[in-house]
C-alpha cells in the first residue's frame, strides 16, 4: 500500500508590510530629507497634479469670440503616482507640500 505524501510547495514571497517601528523610522527620515509621501499609496512625491473647471465667456455669432475667462472653482489635487484624490482645497494642498 502506497503512503500518501503531500507535495511540498514553495511559499510565495509576500510583500512584506512595514512594522509600526519601521514606519516611524521612515517618517523620521523623510522629515529630515524633506521627502513627501502620498498618504494613499505611500510613494515619494515632489508635487501634486490638479484638475480645475474653468469658465470661458464670449460672444457667438457663428464663430466663438472669446471675451473673458473666469475660475470655475472646483479645483482638485491628486497624487501623481496613484491618481487618488488627496485635496479639494488649495490651502490644504499647499500645507501638505510644505509639510506644515
Amino acid at each position: 500500500m502506497k503512503s500518501k505524501t503531500s507535495k511540498k510547495t514553495k511559499a510565495k514571497p509576500s510583500k512584506a508590510k512595514l512594522t509600526n517601528w519601521e514606519k516611524q523610522k521612515q517618517k523620521a527620515l523623510d522629515m529630515l530629507d524633506g521627502t513627501i509621501r502620498c498618504p494613499k499609496c505611500d510613494k515619494a512625491i515632489s508635487h501634486l497634479t490638479y484638475s480645475m473647471d474653468v469658465k470661458e465667456w464670449g460672444d457667438f455669432d457663428g464663430e466663438y469670440n472669446y471675451n473673458d475667462m473666469g475660475d470655475g472653482g472646483d479645483t482638485r489635487f491628486y497624487c501623481p503616482e496613484c491618481n487618488n484624490l488627496l485635496f479639494k482645497e488649495e490651502g490644504k494642498a499647499m500645507k501638505f507640500l510644505k509639510k506644515d
